[in-house]
């Protein structure tokens, strides 16, 4: 299959991570242990996400989370990085754990 192209008027993760900052002060504090900044040793973080997704949109989809979770098991400290199928057909997890 061929993978969809990037639409260059989305917003990037640096863009969405302000704007969630801005509405959820919990977002700060796991940014702030992700990026290694607590001042602590970091501790392994797990991060399990669920979303929907339309049904038309399934298969692109599923292909842009192919090259996503590659790539994110390459990144230092991702211990695992998961998409996993609910039983429901439009929804999947998130499962990632590591050290940031």
């Amino acid at each position: 299959g061929e993978v969809s192209k990037v639409d260059p008027k989305r917003k990037s993760m640096a863009d969405l991570s302000a704007e969630a900052a801005e509405k959820d002060p919990a977002f700060v504090a796991w940014a702030a242990l992700r990026a290694g900044q607590a001042g602590e040793t970091p501790e392994p973080i797990v991060l399990v996400v669920t979303v929907e997704i339309s049904p038309e949109r399934i298969g692109s989809f599923l292909e842009a989370m192919k090259i996503d979770a590659e790539g994110s098991r390459t990144e230092p400290g991702c211990l695992r990085f998961d998409v996993l199928a609910c039983d429901e057909p439009n929804k999947f997890i998130f499962y990632e754990v590591g050290i940031f």
